[in-house]
């Protein structure tokens, strides 16, 4: 029989305190997984934690750190519900690792190590807030493209294209129209490029029947 000990709720508020601080920094920029998810998610981390520690002390023969290893492949399902694709960009990614290093924050906190869950999610809402900051974002130019191209054309032209401009894709999208091939692509740059030449110099390729701003 397994005794219950004191310090156990209070490794699930300290893992829940760090959840409400993750899931703030997210809340407060309108994320999708805020306050609730992060809170909630480091509870029950740390709640699996104590039970895979504590709850099978009578049968040595049992390895409790399966009931921990489950814990991670749960969360991948559920940090893979917040990525999703908006206007042809790929959304979430930030989001869905927060939740992962909040339930590594939940599990490490439900193992006792109370400083190095601190230190873990002082580093994680830095991170979080640091690299959003203006000085990371604000100088990236986004644009999104619609290209035809005849039946003739080589679409690896047109990423060479964006390439050689400095231009990268965050997205694309390739199919069969009835005049040859539909190019969707959202790119940006960090440098200070205009778009506009960018489009001259699609244009110019060979087999290109039009191109322009989507």
């Amino acid at each position: 029989m397994n005794t219950f000990e004191p310090e156990w709720i209070l490794r699930l508020i300290a893992a829940m305190l760090a959840g409400i601080a993750i899931g703030y920094e997210r809340h407060v920029r309108a994320k999708d997984a805020g306050i609730k998810t992060h809170a909630v998610l480091a509870t029950a981390a740390a709640l699996l934690m104590i039970v895979s520690q504590y709850a099978f002390v009578d049968a040595p023969k049992v390895d409790a750190s399966r009931v921990a290893a489950q814990v991670v492949s749960g969360v991948g399902f559920l940090g893979a519900g917040v990525i999703f694709v908006r206007n042809e960009m790929l959304k979430g990614l930030t989001t869905a690792a927060g939740i992962f290093a909040t339930a590594a924050i939940g599990m490490t906190v439900g193992a006792g190590m109370y400083l190095l869950g601190a230190a873990a999610t002082i580093l994680v809402v830095g991170i979080q807030i640091a690299f959003d900051h203006p000085a990371f974002t604000s100088n990236r130019i986004h644009i999104n493209l619609l290209i035809r191209m005849d039946e003739q054309g080589d679409t690896d032209t047109v990423i060479d294209c964006l390439h050689a401009h400095d231009w990268h894709n965050a997205a694309l999208n390739i199919s069969a129209g009835s005049d040859g091939y539909i190019i969707t692509t959202s790119t940006y740059t960090s440098k200070k490029s205009n778009p506009y030449d960018l489009l001259r110099a699609i244009n110019a390729l060979p087999h290109i029947i039009s191109a322009e701003f989507n």
